[in-house]
């Protein structure tokens, strides 16, 4: 090398997330190979509601990488969960959803958009708490564990739905995920649902936060989640104040990096 030259170290490549066009692309052409008529589902929904569409896509494709063996078990008729995982010991079911950004933006008060104003924040709480109510419904009459992961696409997603948001809808009783006070005493509800995930969203990734029901229908083993933060409600509560328990030694937010659904050989012989 020349005096004149300047050492330029060599270039460390880091994997980095596809982009949420490239997710949906693959997820939909998977689809189409594999369950032809879920794809036309798939199409209506992208139509009439494109960031449930793509929320659906990415749970998915973040399950399959992770080597859950996703499953689409939605009747397109019917309806039901989404997907169905192989976990350590057994199945599980992941229904996927996603939280409204304008409905978000109206209850918190943060508008959708970076910008240098102070403001007031809300939490979503509600907003949550209306989404388990519905898919409590939709989830009963599962012989097995059923998560339901909560989507948001918003600059603020982090903040409205990171382990302080879970923290706050797990403990307060008039609007908890998960059970409510009557005449003073404790009373689980919304059964159905094993476990919430919080999920914000962004381009090329997103991050994962766990609730565990503390008193469910079905028990979810969060060991084949082994790198979520799960956090659940000492049951049953012994003062007027719930108190609330980590259940992983790391509470930071799990990092999943968006993959595109790639077919297998097997897949493509269609075995």
């Amino acid at each position: 090398m020349a005096d004149s030259e300047l050492w330029v170290p060599r270039e460390t490549k880091f994997f980095e997330g596809e982009r949420l066009t490239d997710i949906v692309e693959s997820y939909s052409l998977y689809l189409e190979v594999r369950h032809p008529e879920h794809r036309k589902r798939f199409q209506r929904l992208m139509e009439a509601n494109r960031a449930g569409a793509v929320a659906e896509a990415v749970v998915f494709s973040w399950l399959r990488f992770d080597r859950l063996q996703p499953m689409v078990s939605e009747d397109p008729s019917k309806g039901g969960p989404d997907f169905m995982c192989r976990g350590r010991k057994g199945y599980f079911l992941v229904e996927a959803t996603v939280l409204n950004a304008n409905a978000v933006e109206s209850r918190s008060g943060w508008p959708n958009e970076l910008d240098d104003t102070a403001r007031a924040l809300s939490m979503v709480t509600p907003n949550l708490w209306s989404k388990t109510l519905h898919k409590a419904e939709q989830l009963a009459d599962q012989d097995m564990p059923r998560l339901v992961a909560i989507y948001l696409s918003h600059v603020g997603a982090a903040a409205l739905l990171g382990t302080l948001a879970a923290r706050i809808f797990a403990a307060q009783s008039r609007k908890s995920a998960f059970y409510q006070v009557v005449d003073g005493k404790y009373q689980a509800e919304r059964r159905s649902i094993s476990g919430l995930l919080l999920v914000p969203i962004w381009e090329d990734e997103c991050e994962v936060v766990g609730m565990l029901h503390p008193d469910p229908a079905k028990i979810f083993d969060y060991r084949d989640l082994p790198d979520v933060p799960f956090l659940r409600v000492k049951w049953p509560p012994v003062s007027e104040e719930a108190e609330t328990e980590r259940i992983i030694g790391n509470p930071r937010p799990s990092r999943k990096l968006h993959a595109r659904v790639t077919l297998t050989d097997e897949e493509l012989k269609g075995n």
